[in-house]
C-alpha cells in the first residue's frame, strides 16, 4: 500500500468506514480472497458444512491495522 492509500484508510476509519468497504482496492482484495477460497465459507467448511461465502473475515482488522 502507498502512503496515500494508508491515509485514505485512516480517514475512512475516522470519518466513514463504509467508504473503505466500497473502495475499489478493498473490493479487489475481497474478490481475490473469495476466489481463493472457492466461494466457500471457511468457518462452515472447518465444521464439515458447505455454505456459499458472501463475506470475508479480516485476518487483521482495518481499525487496528490500517497499513495492511
Amino acid at each position: 500500500m502507498t502512503q496515500e492509500d494508508i491515509k485514505f484508510v485512516q480517514e475512512c476509519i475516522e470519518e466513514d468506514i463504509h467508504r473503505f468497504y466500497t473502495w475499489g482496492k478493498w473490493k479487489a482484495v475481497r474478490s481475490e480472497v473469495l476466489s481463493m477460497d472457492k466461494g466457500e465459507c471457511q468457518i462452515c467448511k472447518s465444521r464439515g458444512k458447505y455454505t456459499k461465502a458472501t463475506t470475508v473475515h479480516h485476518v487483521n482488522y482495518v481499525k487496528k491495522h490500517p497499513e495492511k
